[in-house]
Formats: C-alpha cells, structure tokens, sequence
C-alpha cells in the first residue's frame, strides 16, 4: 500500500516480525510507513501471545493458549490513534489471527467517523471472536456492502463475490458512498 498512500501505519507487537518488516522497508526504500510495536485491541492491557511455530510468521495470536513466554502490549485503537495523532483511516486492512473482534471493538469510534474500506480475515469456529453475522456487522459502521474476497491461487486472480460468513474467511466492507469502488475494481478485474 505504501506505492498508493501518502502514509501507511502498521501495528507489530511480535519483534521476530516486526525486524523483519522494518528490513523490507529499508531494502526496499520505502520512507512513508510507520511500524508500532504494539497490537490493536478493545483496551490497554499486555496479554499472552501464542508465538508462531513452522515457516510462516504471521501465525501467531491473542486467542488461544499461550505459550506463557511471550505477554506484548496491546492498546485501544481509538485512544492510540488520537493520542499519537494517527491521520484519518482510508482503508484498513485487519488480519490478526482470531482477534479481530477485539481489533474492531477498539476502533468503534474511528471506523464510525472515517468509514474506510476495510480488508479483514475472519476465521475459527467462533468466527474471529463475533460468532455471528449480526454481531459482525454491529461492530461495522452503518450502511455498508460487505463482498467476499476469494483467490485462486497464492499469485492468482483475486474475486470479489457475495459473501457467505459461515464459510468465507476474507471480506471487504465498503460504504455506502464508496460503492462506486467497487465498480471500478471488479472492471478492471474483468479486463484483465
């Protein structure tokens, strides 16, 4: 996102992951994306962390049981963003392994006056912490679309379809007065 925004602001309370995002940016000069190391959630409290196992980093979670090594700092949303000034939220894109719920909580004020177009994962039995479809969407703003975002493959085309919230795991929630957006993606989706 950093070639499309004047500013991008992303939280990593994990420093195995964090060091290596930071080295991305510098290897790869980019100057317009700050990094907290901190995670967003419904209030200020260090929790237990599951570190990640196997290859793939980005794995590791609140939810869950923790391996008892690891408690990282988790603040609200809405607070941190003020307190430090944080620019009003375009788009937002939230993958946090389950604690999505507890993300979206924290940023209630913010997501309900900036209305972004918002990227997110939701996953497990309990749906990332909403459980349902109805609590999903009164964590939202008022009138929104929400679409599911499937992929074909890890380097394939990405689809923007009706979502089914028991069985999909990425949504895009759009604003009502952003809908033409989405237009606009789906085609150029087709063109190509």
């Amino acid at each position: 996102m950093s070639k499309y925004a004047d500013a991008v602001v992303s939280f990593e309370p994990f420093e195995p992951v964090r060091k290596k995002l930071l080295q991305k940016l510098i290897e790869n000069q980019v100057g317009n994306v700050a990094v907290f190391p901190i995670g967003l959630g419904a209030r200020d409290e260090d929790l237990p962390f599951c570190a990640p196992v196997g290859a793939n980093l980005g794995s590791g979670t609140f939810r869950g049981l923790a391996d008892g090594r690891a408690r990282l700092p988790v603040r609200k949303g809405d607070s941190f963003l003020a307190k430090n000034e944080l620019p009003r939220i375009d788009i937002i894109k939230v993958d946090v392994e389950g604690f999505e719920s507890e993300v979206f909580e924290g940023l209630g004020e913010r997501l309900r006056r900036d209305r972004p177009v918002i990227l997110t994962e939701i996953s497990g039995v309990d749906r990332s912490g909403f459980g349902t479809l109805e609590s999903f969407k009164h964590a939202m703003y008022s009138d929104f679309e929400l679409f599911a975002i499937g992929c074909t493959s890890i380097s394939g085309t990405y689809r923007i379809m009706r979502p089914s919230f028991a069985v999909d795991g990425e949504f895009l929630i759009v604003p009502r007065e952003r809908r033409r957006l989405i237009e606009r993606i789906k085609g150029s989706l087709a063109s190509k």
